[in-house]
């Protein structure tokens, strides 16, 4: 799992060195410099030892995590009703008084503020509204005539539609990320690759697999690793950029084996081979134009320390990179202030159309009565529109409202309040269980983040920590599912704080790598995958065993990764 919000930034993880230089030197000495220098500043923690008591405790914990996730496995526990039996277990098993303003019901079950049943309140929120959002887009035919042109026009390839909409994931989440986009852009395009006959497993699968590319290559979720993880920002980009490229060859190997195993399916492997081949170049020059100025810097870096550190041949190499960073510099810096000021006219164009179209569906049903135009498509995709182009920066609950305001206004027809209210009122009810969930899982978080629990299981980790490549591997390659159901390695259960403990016994970036391995297995407690599963009608945990093997790949090359770049 990845962390559901990246819209901040957090500089404490700064690092003076530059990309370019961490590029250039991963797995060398001055990239171990640079992790050694940054460690220091963690505080050191005391390996304490547990008394009998505490042991007995903590092991009680861990049995009944692994009971009740088997009892979720295995579907005889709803994990409605198996998540706050869960937090109130270990809340006991800890030792936390039952009663008390800081005791199990009222400090980790019912909690206030940013803790317990209220922990996850944002999510719930933005589920609300997209469930209003997605039943106002059925109730006025918007989804139903999107998929009757996506399969008109989608053509009879819907690999190539596939894996052109995984690109436009990846992209859309190197600058946004949580929940509210995973609504954003799961209700514009599952009901197109459903039309197209994709499975619903295959379409939560495309989309567990894609977003998370997209923030392994998110500048502020970078940041925000570092600051977490203590790691300097330039070691957490190196390792985000070859992770990406990783996830990036799986997501693809799951779409053609997905695809070519589909009966009755058109696509072809000659097909498949072509259009990762098209997706691959065509990624290529969007990132050369996108990154024009990030490649200069790199090459002047490069070049300056080529120039200084050899002679001969690749001192002249490094003459010519300078000298064509700083041409493409210059270039750049010329052409930016047309760049920016004709990105204010497209905002200004797109505002301006948004109301024209209002305006003229308003005025062909008065004056006819009906409505011919079809400007209400738009719809779908206007909240991602606010979000990334018109400003609305991270004010996704305003642009759930503005495009169902937007949607309202260009579908006039009979008794269309009274149609909105409804529909309003069956979203809610539509993703009531997802809400419910989520307060579960809040009150799960708040008891595994519990410092009399955090005292019981870290020291427990601690004794078993690996120091040599091959059993770092080994061991966080079994340990893998104690990232699930809000675990012990689970990042947004006890993940980070275990990394911060384990840091002081090997490399503080091993254990970001290990934290953002395991977590590739898909918790089915995460607020995507419980939106993705209720929206796509799957069982809750259909998208775990649909990955299940795509993802220990993930976890084995990540930590396989990490050993070799960090130990």
């Amino acid at each position: 799992m990845v962390p559901h919000t990246v819209a901040f930034a957090a500089g404490t993880g700064e690092s003076t060195s530059s990309p370019a230089t961490a590029l250039a030197t991963t797995n060398t000495s001055a990239t171990r410099s640079a992790i050694a220098a940054h460690e220091t500043e963690v505080p050191p923690i005391s390996n304490v030892a547990l008394s009998t008591a505490d042991y007995l405790r903590g092991v009680g914990i861990l049995v009944l995590f692994l009971v009740i996730a088997t009892l979720i496995a295995t579907r005889k526990l709803p994990a409605m009703v198996a998540l706050p039996l869960m937090a109130l277990g270990i809340g006991l098993i800890a030792g936390i008084p039952l009663f008390g303003e800081k005791g199990v019901l009222i400090g980790i079950l019912e909690g206030g503020g940013k803790t317990g049943a209220f922990m996850l309140y944002k999510a719930m929120i933005y589920s609300i509204l997209g469930g209003m959002f997605a039943r106002f887009i059925q109730d006025a035919k918007i989804a139903e005539r999107l998929v009757k042109y996506a399969a008109e026009y989608g053509g009879e390839n819907p690999f190539v539609v596939a894996l052109f909409m995984s690109a436009i994931i990846v992209l859309i989440f190197t600058a946004i990320g949580g929940l509210p986009a995973i609504i954003m852009v799961g209700t514009v395009m599952f009901p197109v690759l459903l039309s197209l006959g994709v499975p619903p497993a295959t379409v939560g699968g495309m989309m567990l697999l894609a977003f998370p590319i997209g923030l392994s290559l998110s500048p502020a979720v970078w940041k925000i690793r570092a600051e977490q993880y203590a790691v300097p920002t330039n070691v957490v980009m190196t390792y985000s950029l070859i992770w990406a490229g990783i996830q990036a060859v799986v997501l693809v190997a799951f779409l053609s084996i997905e695809f070519l195993r589909l009966k009755r399916s058109p696509v072809r492997f000659e097909t498949v081979l072509k259009s990762v081949l098209v997706l691959v170049g065509a990624s290529l020059a969007v990132g050369f134009v996108a990154g024009l100025p990030w490649l200069c810097k790199t090459a002047i870096v490069l070049g300056e320390s080529w120039k200084t550190a050899s002679a001969g041949s690749l001192a002249g190499i490094g003459t010519l990179l300078v000298a064509g960073g700083q041409r493409g510099l210059q270039f750049f810096r010329t052409v930016y202030p047309y760049l920016a000021g004709l990105w204010s006219v497209v905002k200004i164009v797109l505002w301006g159309l948004i109301l024209l179209f209002i305006v003229l569906s308003q005025l062909e049903y008065r004056s006819t009565g009906r409505l011919t135009h079809e400007f209400n498509l738009l719809t779908p995709a206007l909240p991602l529109l606010f979000i990334l182009v018109l400003g609305f920066g991270d004010a996704y609950a305003p642009a759930f409202m503005a495009a169902l305001a937007y949607g309202y206004l260009t579908t006039p027809r009979e008794r269309a309040m009274q149609r909105l209210s409804r529909a309003i009122m069956e979203g809610v009810g539509d993703v009531a269980a997802p809400v419910v969930l989520l307060m579960g899982i809040g009150m799960l978080v708040t008891a595994a983040m519990h410092p009399s629990v955090e005292s019981l299981i870290s020291p427990m980790l601690a004794g078993f920590i690996p120091t040599r490549p091959l059993t770092y591997v080994l061991f966080f390659l079994l340990a893998s599912p104690l990232s699930l159901y809000r675990g012990p390695l689970n990042e947004w259960g006890l993940g980070v704080g275990v990394a911060r403990i384990l840091a002081h016994f090997m490399p503080a970036p091993a254990t970001m790598g290990a934290i953002q391995s395991v977590t590739m297995l898909q918790d089915p407690t995460t607020t995507q995958n419980v939106w993705i599963c209720g929206y796509l009608k799957l069982d809750i945990n259909a998208l775990l065993f649909k990955l299940f093997f795509y993802s220990m790949f993930l976890v084995l090359a990540g930590l396989t990764l990490s050993a070799i770049m960090f130990f």
